[in-house]
C-alpha cells in the first residue's frame, strides 16, 4: 500500500526522493496548483547531502514549464540570519531565500 505523499508525488509538481539500494521514499517536495511549496522533507539519514535543495531545484524547473511562479516561506531560527553558519546562510541565499522583517 502506497503512503499518501507516495501517492502526491505521482501529481505533476510535487517530486520525490527514493533510495536507490531499499526503495523507501527519502526526502520530498509538495506543491499545490499555484506554485506554492506546501512541505519540504528529507529523512534524518538522507540529509546534508544536497537532496533537499535538489528537489528544490525540479519543482522550480517543472513549475516554471508550466507558467506557474514556484514560492515558500522559510522561517530563519529565532536568531534570524544572525545566528546561521555561513553553510546554512548560502543554503537559504542559494535557494533565492530573502529576508523579509518581521
Amino acid at each position: 500500500m502506497r503512503s499518501v505523499f507516495e501517492l502526491s508525488i505521482q501529481l505533476e509538481l510535487n517530486r520525490g526522493a527514493f533510495d536507490k539500494n531499499t526503495g523507501e521514499l527519502c526526502g520530498w517536495v509538495l506543491v499545490d496548483d499555484v506554485g506554492s511549496c506546501n512541505a519540504l522533507m528529507v529523512l534524518p539519514n538522507h540529509q546534508n547531502k544536497d537532496l533537499g535543495k535538489n528537489l528544490i531545484y525540479e519543482c522550480m524547473a517543472i513549475c516554471k514549464q508550466h507558467g506557474t511562479p514556484f514560492h515558500g516561506f522559510a522561517p530563519a531560527p529565532r536568531e534570524s540570519y544572525v545566528g546561521l553558519t555561513s553553510v546554512q546562510f548560502h543554503t537559504y541565499t542559494s535557494l533565492y531565500f530573502h529576508r523579509v522583517e518581521e
